[in-house]
């Protein structure tokens, strides 16, 4: 993400719920996984370079931090103007030369100071406060998984590291791998104890749909830090949340878009939302089935193997805050809606299709050349289930 994005955030100088007595929610909405997935995509991740993403997201922190709104609070400087009268004496010191006044005052303008801990109150003021915690969550993990990329360097290369390039080889100082491994476990960490804090913030200050998506992000990262550290029961608790979460908020960006599709059908202005709306919600359908659910497999591999638990004991430990009768209920929704879609969906009479079903959603096609390709392929599917009935004689 450049300096000039525009995230949810309130004016400059502008501050929102002064009054203490009464706490009013400002209902921040954030759309978490799609700020972060922007900036893994431009910035190294799907390379595998997490040195540039941790410069990147250094450089964002420092953005956030010092906006004029929140720099008072989230900066590491003077906390407070001092005194009118305080710097006379010091500044009459400092241009004689003599004594240490210069030194001293130079010193304390410039010193780190600890930040004191984010209140719901303050974070309701600004959203800077969220974000501040969301790239810090994600400053740490990135950092994590640079060192594990040299601890497994390390580890693979022979005794004569002459031959390899590695940044681990090339320290003038040896560090045992032991220690890189327990340098990115801390970093981990790190990372657990900040999305902790965040997500007690975002429970208070944001919206629904903000609050699942932050307890999704919390659940993926405390279940790479429990998978680290061979916790294989409570690793599989949280990815078990992390792929539920994932397919709920799926779900409902997708009922939402159909109930906006089948009410607004002839409205033209409606097109690029439903487009949206089906990225976003493909998005977390690929993230459950491509990032969370393979971890969570390999999770319950691991503590099945382990022998303190049977396969029905692991499964039913995986089953987190839903019934049967609550996911009985949302098949046959879809089922409904999908049959709608259905039934609404015909061919013209030139035999072209005018919208097809992907996943759950109707998608209008435009080009002539892709009505045609499909409408190709479901010729050749007619055939081929013609031909594959037995014939009557």
């Amino acid at each position: 993400m450049s300096d000039g994005e525009s995230v949810p955030s309130a004016a400059d100088g502008e501050v929102l719920n002064m009054n203490e007595d009464e706490f009013i929610p400002s209902n921040f909405s954030i759309a978490i996984h799609t700020i972060l997935n922007e900036a893994q995509q431009s910035h190294g991740v799907p390379h595998k370079d997490y040195t540039q993403y941790r410069t990147y997201l250094t450089s964002r922190l420092a953005r956030i931090r010092h906006a004029k709104p929140v720099i008072k609070s989230l900066s590491h400087g003077p906390k407070r103007a001092k005194p009118a009268g305080a710097g006379g004496a010091g500044a009459s010191t400092g241009a004689s030369g003599s004594g240490t006044g210069a030194s001293k005052k130079k010193g304390a303008k410039h010193a780190f100071q600890h930040r004191e801990t984010i209140t719901p109150q303050q974070a309701n003021q600004h959203v800077n406060f969220i974000l501040d915690g969301l790239y810090s969550t994600e400053r740490a993990w990135a950092h994590a998984m640079e060192l594990k990329a040299v601890y497994e360097e390390v580890v693979s290369v022979s005794v004569d590291e002459s031959n390899t390039k590695s940044s681990f080889a090339l320290t003038k100082k040896k560090t045992s791998p032991g220690k890189v491994r327990q340098h990115y476990l801390n970093r981990l960490k790190k990372a657990v104890n900040h999305v902790q804090k965040l997500e007690d913030i975002v429970q208070a200050v944001c919206d629904g749909n903000t609050n699942s998506e932050m307890k999704c992000y919390a659940a993926w990262i405390k279940g790479n830090y429990y998978c680290e550290i061979s916790d294989w029961k409570n690793a599989c608790q949280q990815y078990a949340l992390a792929l539920q979460l994932c397919n709920h908020i799926s779900k409902s960006i997708s009922k939402s878009a159909s109930t906006m599709n089948l009410s607004l059908q002839e409205e033209t202005t409606t097109t690029t939302t439903e487009a949206e709306s089906l990225q976003l919600s493909d998005f977390f359908h690929s993230r459950a089935v491509n990032i969370v659910q393979p971890l969570l497999r390999y999770s319950k591999y691991e503590l099945e193997q382990e022998g303190n638990y049977t396969r029905d004991e692991i499964t039913s430990l995986c089953h987190v805050g839903e019934s049967n009768d609550d996911q009985e209920n949302e098949d046959e929704e879809d089922n409904e809606l999908i049959q709608q879609k259905l039934n609404a969906n015909k061919f013209d009479n030139d035999s072209q299709l005018s919208s097809i079903i992907f996943r759950g959603h109707h998608v209008s096609i435009d080009e002539s050349n892709i009505r045609k390709l499909f409408f190709n392929i479901n010729t050749a599917k007619e055939e081929l289930e013609h031909m594959s009935k037995p014939s009557s004689k």
